[in-house]
């Protein structure tokens, strides 16, 4: 049960960390998922002590705000690349 209830949380506020990262306007969104992830990391923490469940915690919503913004880098510079279809000219037809 308690693996059960542990998952749920990851899955629970990471949905919640990667929409407001996802959603939210550049300048607004570090500042709100900044907050969400210190509230949960406080309530965590508060609840849980620093052990190994906080720790793996906070790491797992920092990992999904990298893995977000280096996606977005990552689909901003593919689609500006030189081998973008719509960017390259004609080739004689």
């Amino acid at each position: 049960m308690t693996i059960a209830l542990n998952s749920l949380i990851f899955l629970i506020t990471g949905g919640l960390v990667a929409t407001t990262t996802a959603r939210l306007h550049q300048p607004i969104n570090f500042i709100v998922t900044g907050l969400v992830i210190l509230t949960l990391a406080t309530l965590a923490t508060k609840i849980y002590g620093w052990g190994w469940f906080s720790v793996f915690y906070i790491l797992w919503m920092i990992g999904i705000v990298a893995g977000l913004l280096m996606l977005r880098a990552y689909l901003r510079a593919e689609k500006k690349g030189p081998l973008n279809a719509r960017t390259r000219p004609c080739q004689g037809h």
